[in-house]
């Protein structure tokens, strides 16, 4: 368990031995659920360092994940507005939806190509 803290900047975690905060952070705040979670300084979650990424995953106590971003001096120029549009999983992965009425999927859409075009020839190329 970690526990939310507070200071000048606003909450925060510690896990893994990195700092972590809230925000939605180029790069990852497209496809991550990003916010505070409702959060609050004295809160306990269950937080973990995700290996490989500048992210600390949390899972907060109603079931759902969020993310959080590594404090590092980069980014503060890379917060970002987030999609208020945007739906996630239980899992905080964005979720998209679908084009033939099906449950909404956690994976970017993939466009199929009509059989027997050529594409190129249709761009003009």
């Amino acid at each position: 368990m970690a526990l939310v803290r507070e200071d000048d900047e606003g909450i925060y975690v510690i896990s893994g031995g990195v700092t972590a905060r809230p925000g939605a952070v180029r790069g990852y705040g497209h496809a991550y659920r990003m916010d505070d979670g409702g959060l609050v300084k004295g809160d306990k979650v269950n937080a973990s360092h995700v290996g490989g990424t500048p992210m600390v995953r949390l899972k907060l106590p109603d079931g759902t994940v969020t993310r959080w971003f590594c404090q590092d001096s980069r980014r503060p120029d890379e917060l970002m507005d987030p999609d208020p549009d945007a739906t996630w999983s239980q899992e905080g992965v964005r979720t998209f939806p679908p084009n033939d009425g099906s449950p909404a999927e956690s994976v970017p859409h993939t466009v199929r190509a009509i059989a027997g075009s050529d594409i190129l020839k249709e761009i003009g190329l």
